[in-house]
């Protein structure tokens, strides 16, 4: 099954971040040939990232009321 749309955009912003990543016999990136690779690419590369390193957003952004 391909990845989605919302998968891709979130693995190239990961590797704008990380600046390269290995190649199939294709020249295809792991996780443009599947959801599998697509969030394995994803899970190895957030996991225990610093929530400084993170995009910084607004409780309004997530839709929570300011109390």
């Amino acid at each position: 099954m391909e990845p989605t749309q919302k998968q891709l955009d979130y693995c190239y912003q990961i590797l704008e971040r990380i600046g390269s990543c290995p190649c199939n016999e294709d020249g295809e990136v792991p996780f443009e040939t599947s959801v599998e690779e697509a969030d394995k690419f994803i899970k190895a590369h957030t996991t225990g990232q610093k929530w400084e390193d993170r995009e910084v957003c607004s409780a309004g952004d997530w839709g929570i009321p300011n109390h």
